[in-house]
């Protein structure tokens, strides 16, 4: 593991973190997906502060790249309660959780601590916007600057177009949708 790196709270990300983590992906009951994911995990041990045993019942080659995607994540141990349900999202990542309104929108500040490079835009925020005609009126009218669901993008959406649009500058703050 990379050391030094802190979540938001200023709370250390260690060993201890990542087999509390996957531990929880592992055995709580809503996770069916990811707990499929990892089934071949056979036990998760903290060897030091900096480096994690996972033990696997069968070798699985693109364990570092599942590990590493987002329905993986890595939270301060003082984002759940004491049953392991998340109560806060603390990470470790270049923007920090702000705010939820639900059916709406999730707003993200830019983490004036990040360990590596700081982050360009001072906020990020995803919209949430249904229907996917009305999701690509929002990116041809400038409303976002970005699609996170490709799938909103007609076969009929010609190139030219898509070029123009990708052409846009963001200027501080970034909505996606």
């Amino acid at each position: 593991m990379r050391e030094g790196v802190e979540f938001h709270d200023g709370s250390e990300f260690d060993a201890e973190v990542v087999v509390y983590n996957m531990k929880r992906l592992l055995n709580h009951p809503e996770q069916g997906d990811i707990k499929n994911s990892y089934r071949d995990i056979d036990d998760i041990t903290a060897i030091d502060k900096y480096t994690i045993q996972f033990k696997h019942k069968t070798p699985v080659a693109e364990f570092l790249r599942m590990i590493s995607y987002f329905n993986s994540p890595m939270f301060s141990l003082s984002s759940f309660d004491e049953n392991g349900n998340i109560i806060k999202s603390i990470g470790t990542g270049p923007f920090v959780f702000e705010k939820y309104i639900k059916n709406d929108s999730i707003i993200l500040s830019k983490n004036k601590n990040y360990w590596n490079e700081e982050p360009k835009l001072e906020q990020v925020v995803f919209k949430y916007i249904p229907d996917p005609n009305t999701r690509l009126a929002a990116l041809e009218s400038g409303e976002v600057d970005a699609l996170a669901d490709v799938g909103a993008v007609m076969p009929e959406y010609n190139m030219e177009k898509a070029e123009e649009l990708s052409k846009t500058t963001l200027k501080g703050k970034k909505t996606l949708s």
